[in-house]
């Protein structure tokens, strides 16, 4: 993971372009539907603004690329 990247919830100067945008609090599902964990946090890339991982409830990092957001999980 790159080191510039800050918790959403740290930034007070950075938001997401629309509020369903944020995923904090969704479960995380895979490929065949199997329950992964609870989104704890988004991780913004300073550099690139953009949000570019997020943290699950167990401490697990996953790069957004892997992630499809639906309407009540991700």
């Amino acid at each position: 993971m790159h080191h510039n990247l800050k918790p959403l919830s740290e930034l007070d100067d950075w938001q997401l372009e629309h509020s369903r945008q944020d995923i904090r609090g969704r479960r995380l599902v895979g490929p065949s539907g199997e329950a992964l964990g609870t989104v704890r946090e988004m991780l913004v890339d300073r550099d690139h603004e953009r949000v570019a991982a997020i943290t699950l409830s167990d401490g697990r990092t996953v790069p957004v690329e892997q992630i499809e957001i639906r309407d009540d999980y991700v």
